[in-house]
């Protein structure tokens, strides 16, 4: 048997987790499968081949890749218009965060009412289908998640330090926490592949200090150099770094509306995620963070602040302080 066939095997095996458990799939269910021209061909494959031995009826809808940052977010009119018939999406697009990101003044309504639920693969690959988190026992990543949450409910300011020399507070007092735990069974519900994540958007105007990011950056990459960000008030005032990524993240911050919010923090949970430079298998690995930037993190309601970007930017060991308690020390978690 070829490496391609075992590799197809796996996504099958890992998708069919998906559907049956995390998603759960129910006979008769229509999903939406929402790829572009960059996703792998085996990744929407395993996907619909999962929905169809679980007795669901499956729609792949494929659009253009968007390569420019003004676009990665734009949706098909037709597309658009798929949601409103679906019980359950699958954002698949690989080159942006258009099935997610843009689909979102549609799908939020959708969930807040409880007419779908929605489990992301957006902006993954096959790798991500068949290793590191996508292989995680979910059910104690659940159980851990909750765990987190119930902690970090309690707080009121939280700091972050790294021996790179990151040292940032923001509020939180009163902030929904929200998880991501991989589980999207019921109306309402968003979960992803892989998973494992408990974050809040940090009171507005509260985060204040540096961060220097040594994981990957969402759309960018990871930098050749640690890229050294200032927060003040709730706004990114510097990017200093002498890497073409800091270079390029600035572009972006300082041409593209909103982009300079501190939208969000969020703490990993899986263990089997990977250091692999892909923001969306790192950002959920167990001892790293991210922060992100532009657009609000939200649950269902309305963005306090709107940008057409929201990047996620890894940190490797972080220390975590809530209310002068530390929580995670050095990426291990003590709570």
């Amino acid at each position: 048997m070829s490496a391609k066939e075992n590799k197809m095997i796996d996504a099958l095996r890992y998708a069919s987790y998906a559907v049956n458990h995390l998603i759960g799939v129910k006979p008769g269910e229509n999903v939406l499968i929402i790829v572009d021209t960059a996703t792998e061909p085996e990744v929407y494959k395993a996907f619909a081949a999962a929905v169809n031995a679980a007795g669901g009826e499956f729609t792949i809808a494929i659009q253009p890749s968007r390569t420019e940052p003004k676009d990665f977010h734009k949706l098909t009119e037709p597309i658009k218009k798929a949601y409103e018939g679906a019980d359950v999406v699958i954002p698949a697009t690989a080159s942006c965060g258009a099935a997610l990101y843009g689909a979102s003044p549609i799908t939020w309504p959708l969930l807040r009412e409880k007419k779908l639920r929605q489990f992301s693969f957006n902006q993954r690959s096959l790798r991500n289908l068949t290793e590191g988190g996508a292989t995680a026992d979910y059910d104690e990543i659940r159980k851990n998640g909750e765990k987190l949450k119930s902690v970090l409910e309690k707080g009121k300011k939280m700091k972050i330090t790294t021996e790179l020399g990151s040292n940032l507070t923001a509020g939180m007092e009163g902030r929904e926490m929200q998880t991501e735990l991989g589980f999207a069974r019921n109306p309402g519900q968003s979960g992803c592949l892989p998973d494992g994540e408990v974050s809040f958007d940090p009171v507005s105007g509260s985060a204040n200090g540096i961060l220097y990011v040594d994981g990957p950056i969402a759309n960018i990459g990871v930098p050749s150099t640690p890229v050294k960000i200032t927060v003040s008030n709730g706004k990114i005032t510097a990017v200093e770094g002498g890497c073409e990524e800091a270079g390029r993240f600035e572009h972006v911050i300082k041409t593209i509306e909103n982009a300079d919010n501190f939208a969000e923090i969020a703490i990993g949970l899986n263990p089997k995620s990977q250091r692999t430079g892909e923001f969306n298998e790192e950002k959920k690995g167990l001892g790293n963070i991210h922060v992100a930037c532009g657009r609000s993190a939200g649950s269902h309601r309305k963005f306090e602040v709107w940008s057409t970007i929201h990047y996620d930017m890894v940190i490797h060991n972080p220390t975590i302080e809530l209310d002068g308690r530390i929580i995670v020390d050095k990426g291990r978690h003590v709570y």
